[in-house]
């Protein structure tokens, strides 16, 4: 193979290269996108969750109060 056509067939391989790069890059764009939309849901579910837990807890306690007073 002459030295031409190994330098033409090296600039189609990092064109190539160069290519599949940008579409990673893209793409890498596009999922980071969907784990921050992810991430904002999860900490609304943990808020929700913190919050039911929060009731939970002081429904408990006042059931306690109450039984302990013989209500």
């Amino acid at each position: 193979m002459e030295l031409s056509q190994r330098v033409g067939n090296l600039e189609v391989t990092a064109g190539r290269h160069h290519e599949r790069l940008e579409k990673l890059e893209q793409y890498q764009e596009k999922q980071n996108s969907n784990f921050q939309k992810i991430e904002a849901k999860l900490d609304r579910f943990t808020w929700w969750l913190v919050l039911t837990l929060g009731g939970v807890l002081t429904s408990l306690i006042l059931l306690l109060v109450n039984l302990s007073l013989g209500r």
